[in-house]
């Protein structure tokens, strides 16, 4: 079995913006039916920027790739849940950010660490890198919800 260590540079192409859906930006799209996902974020320390979050199946999550669904919320809009409609059945992980400066990315210092807020569903804790998506999964096939504290 191959073990893959993962550097600040690969956490940041993991979580970082490129990972996100951006629904605003989606083209239309056929609806779905699904379910909700109720999303409520603690920890904000600072009430300027937005968070980004995506919903991620397993392959989505392992390879990095655009997430399908998510959102990018602005920070005045998270003393209340943020809902992810139309959710089909399945496993997801949720990973986000607070992108605290505005710039749609997540901000790492010299060695890849991230400097801006990060948090992953089931508040999993990655080592060297992302939350493993194990870690951080649960299953949707009803309406849901979950908190997610930022580190």
């Amino acid at each position: 079995m191959k073990k893959l260590i993962l550097t600040g540079t690969s956490f940041l192409t993991i979580i970082g913006a490129s990972a996100f859906a951006q629904n605003a930006a989606a083209p239309e799209q056929t609806t779905i039916a699904g379910h909700s996902l109720s999303i409520q974020i603690q920890g904000v320390r600072t009430r300027s920027g937005h968070i980004m979050i995506g919903l991620c199946s397993e392959a989505e999550y392992d390879s990095g790739e655009r997430c399908a669904l998510g959102k990018i919320v602005p920070i005045r809009d998270i003393g209340q849940p943020i809902v992810i409609e139309n959710v089909p059945d399945g496993t997801y992980s949720v990973k986000l950010f607070h992108d605290v400066n505005g710039n749609n990315r997540l901000d790492t210092n010299a060695m890849g660490i991230p400097r801006e807020p990060y948090g992953f569903s089931n508040n999993a804790r990655g080592r060297f890198g992302p939350a493993k998506f194990e870690d951080a999964s649960f299953i949707i096939n009803k309406a849901t919800s979950i908190a997610i504290r930022l580190n």
